[in-house]
């Protein structure tokens, strides 16, 4: 079964975005979570669903939002490396 882990780092985008949205509407902060998870858990079982950017690191938008997750394929199933509004230059970031 494949499945999906989240790096420290992905964790911490996802908390900085809720934080961010939650200020402003939380209808939509609690969107945007629901619909990354769901991201996550699609990309566990289509992996390769999203286009290559840099050597073994692909990229998904996360339906319904603004935002996309940067993610690897693992044996197990993916790795989400980190999560990022679509306008963040999301490259400057180890």
């Amino acid at each position: 079964m494949s499945r999906t882990s989240w790096a420290a780092l992905a964790r911490i985008d996802l908390a900085r975005i809720d934080d961010f949205n939650a200020r402003h509407d939380h209808d939509y902060a609690d969107l945007v979570g629901r619909a990354a998870i769901a991201a996550g858990n699609f990309l566990a079982d289509f992996p390769a669903a999203g286009p290559v950017v840099d050597r073994d690191e692909r990229k998904w938008r996360v339906p319904e939002t603004d935002y996309v997750l940067i993610y690897r394929i693992v044996p197990h199933g993916v790795e989400i490396l980190r999560a990022f509004h679509a306008r963040e230059n999301w490259r400057k970031y180890p």
